[in-house]
């Protein structure tokens, strides 16, 4: 019995591990103190919420996958332009009625094979790919799927 419920608890860390958010870079999608579990087995999409290694800063940082390889990503006047077309944020909705500038203009003209732009959702507060620059394929650990704990806040998180 004890080796069953010891081979369960080993998979599902293997294929489904906890993490626990640090900080307000992901405000308001995720607070910081919130536990959340992932998946080890998915495919990287545009905006995914997915865990990064920074392994420069020795530290896992939760972000939202904005850019994919071979993209162009531009921000012009808080507007998000994927290959020159604009794209609508709603998860940035509450964030924009706090304030009105999340981000300063940039410009990625094209985001290299294997790699891709992360940011958090609380752009005024996040360390992502406008400082760290694009993220390899092989640094993205996990996508969080939902939120467990605490138990109110248990969600399913969607992009």
């Amino acid at each position: 019995m004890f080796i069953l419920l010891g081979l369960v608890f080993i998979v599902s860390r293997l294929f489904f591990p906890l993490y626990e958010v640090d900080g307000a870079s992901m405000d308001y999608t995720l607070q910081d103190g919130q536990r959340v579990i992932g998946t080890n087995q998915f495919e990287v999409n545009r905006f995914d919420i997915v865990i990064i290694d920074v392994p420069e800063l020795n530290k896992y940082y939760v972000k939202r996958v904005i850019g994919l390889p071979g993209d162009k990503i531009a921000y012009k006047n808080d507007c998000l332009y994927i290959n020159d077309k604009f794209v609508p944020e709603s998860y940035l909705n509450d964030k924009k009625e706090e304030w009105s500038l999340l981000t300063r203009d940039f410009l990625i003209e094209k985001i290299p094979e294997g790699e891709y732009f992360v940011l958090g959702d609380n752009r005024r507060n996040s360390i992502d790919s406008r400082q760290l620059g694009t993220i390899k394929e092989a640094n993205i650990l996990s996508e969080l799927l939902a939120i467990y704990w605490p138990l109110n806040q248990m969600t399913v998180l969607s992009h």
